[in-house]
């Protein structure tokens, strides 16, 4: 029983034993050419504005790639909103359409039973109605291409300023100072630095 155990007990902590030996040549590390290279700004995890700009095109996409997460709601809750208009509006259109339709169609037999645009006598009314209706729905439709271009625009400028420099050492400044006058006292006045380095 004593010669299992002893074989068993070779195995099992011998084994570590062996990972000690040196398998490696002199120097197993490989250096790149381009280790002093500077690195592109997407590896760098800076943003790049025609990225952001075409993640844009998913709506709040470009929000997301700036890592702005709280502004994906406002995009959606806009959007949400305004395709709720559209559809309204695009609903009561057809009903007072085709309410228009029935009532100047010259037929005596057709009827308008729909109760939303029944109760309007005459049908100027109705026509109105339609073209209010139509109007809002175009409307809305405008403001949906308008509020969607802003959200593009927005994670466009976003990752433009991502990498921007708000330091007190700035490369523009407004400082105050004195003119030379000839033949007189300097007169105070406000000069502009633009340093370029």
């Amino acid at each position: 029983m004593s010669r299992p155990l002893l074989v068993l007990f070779l195995l099992i902590f011998g084994l570590p034993a062996v990972a000690q030996v040196g398998t490696a040549g002199p120097d197993s590390v490989v250096v790149s050419s381009t280790a002093g290279a500077p690195t592109p700004a997407d590896s760098a995890g800076l943003s790049r504005p025609a990225k952001a700009a075409l993640w844009g095109l998913i709506p709040g996409g470009g929000q997301v790639y700036n890592r702005d997460y709280w502004k994906v709601p406002i995009v959606y809750a806009a959007l949400g909103g305004i395709a709720s208009s559209v559809a309204f509006n695009n609903t009561r259109y057809y009903e007072f359409r085709r309410a228009y339709r029935i009532r100047t169609d010259g037929d005596d037999a057709t009827v308008d039973i729909n109760p939303r645009t029944a109760k309007y006598r005459s049908d100027a009314t109705v026509q109105r109605a339609r073209e209010y209706f139509r109007r809002n729905r175009d409307l809305s439709v405008i403001s949906t291409a308008v509020i969607y271009g802003l959200s593009i625009a927005e994670a466009l400028v976003d990752a433009h300023l991502s990498t921007f420099s708000v330091s007190d050492d700035l490369s523009l400044r407004l400082e105050p100072t004195l003119v030379p006058q000839r033949g007189a006292l300097p007169v105070p006045g406000v000069g502009l630095t633009l340093s370029l380095r």
